[in-house]
């Protein structure tokens, strides 16, 4: 139970406003799907605590941007990120609510759009419905990334491991046939 805690939390705080910069949430997230498709977690549950965990952040930020996104604008740690939050509101006024799909699967964009989002007042409903699909997608997206990546490597190990004793038989045959060759001793 605490690994799915701890992957909702790594989920959380990967899309959360400005953390998700500093947080490598996917990198967590595909691997915990590696590690299910080895059995050692479920799958199932990496699903379904990822997609918790994004989908409640970006609700969070939405509505952090709503009630304080004039405060923390003015805050010296925002202008620390003030680059990211610029390329941002590009990005949400070129393409709107979808910006937020979208921002989703764009490492840097993830954290922010849903803050610009709130900030820049866009319908809740509208945000709602692009944040809980680019949630379960991503949910879906990320794990099934490290669990076919996990049985690919399966298949790959059972073929390196063929391969690796035909390369051995190779360099023992052409081993034996340079030692053993009649026409290759000198006279």
């Amino acid at each position: 139970i605490l690994v799915y805690c701890i992957l909702f939390f790594i989920s959380f705080f990967e899309s959360f406003v400005i953390v998700g910069l500093i947080v490598p949430g996917a990198v967590f997230i595909v691997t915990a799907g590696l590690l299910s498709s080895h059995k050692i977690l479920n799958f199932y549950q990496v699903i379904i605590w990822s997609i918790f965990g994004a989908i409640l952040s970006d609700i969070i930020s939405f509505y952090l941007a709503k009630k304080y996104g004039k405060r923390i604008i003015k805050s010296k740690y925002y202008k620390r990120y003030q680059e990211y939050f610029e390329k941002g509101e590009i990005f949400f006024k070129k393409y709107g609510g979808i910006s937020v799909f979208w921002g989703r699967f764009i490492g840097f964009l993830r954290p922010i759009v849903p803050f610009l989002a709130g900030l820049l007042k866009m319908d809740k409903l509208k945000f709602y419905f692009y944040a809980i699909v680019s949630g379960i997608l991503w949910g879906i997206c990320y794990p099934g990334l490290g669990y076919v990546f996990g049985e690919s490597y399966k298949i790959i190990e059972k073929y390196i491991g063929r391969l690796n004793l035909l390369v051995i038989i190779f360099i023992v045959i052409i081993f034996l046939f340079k030692k053993f060759n009649p026409l290759s001793r000198k006279k």
